[in-house]
């Protein structure tokens, strides 16, 4: 009996999966750090940075008050994101701590260009109270 040369099917996907598998699974972190990103609004990444969120919703409900106007999650996300040269892109991309570094940086330019509020006697910088208000809406 003469055996025919080839791959049936079976052996086709078990070398497709032997060779192509580890390549898929080997940066698994890569794609869960992804994936977690993805899965994450630009609200939730952007109020993952602050330290004291419960003090940040006290804060962000006296700025609200003042400014009901912002008082809506799409429109603050577009007012901190304004601020920064890469816009919203920018901002989601950004890994956790240099993230927090392009908060604080702006929140320096602020203050330096006096783009401050004045809550219950402490002065923020309008990016710290958005982000305040941000975490009372989220």
């Amino acid at each position: 009996m003469i055996k025919k040369a080839g791959v049936n099917r079976r052996q086709f996907l078990a070398l497709t999966f032997c060779l192509g598998g580890p390549a898929l699974i080997g940066p698994y972190r890569m794609w869960s750090a992804l994936a977690e990103r993805m899965g994450r609004t630009l609200s939730q990444h952007l109020i993952a940075v602050l330290n004291d969120r419960e003090s940040a919703r006290v804060i962000g409900l006296a700025y609200l008050r003042s400014v009901p106007q912002e008082a809506d999650v799409q429109v603050l996300v577009e007012l901190i994101a304004l601020g920064f040269v890469g816009g919203s892109e920018l901002l989601r991309n950004a890994t956790g701590e240099k993230l927090r570094q392009l908060l604080d940086l702006r929140i320096r330019q602020d203050f330096a260009e006096e783009r401050m509020v004045t809550l219950h006697g402490w002065l923020l910088s309008l990016t710290e109270a958005r982000l305040c208000a941000l975490a009372t809406l989220v």
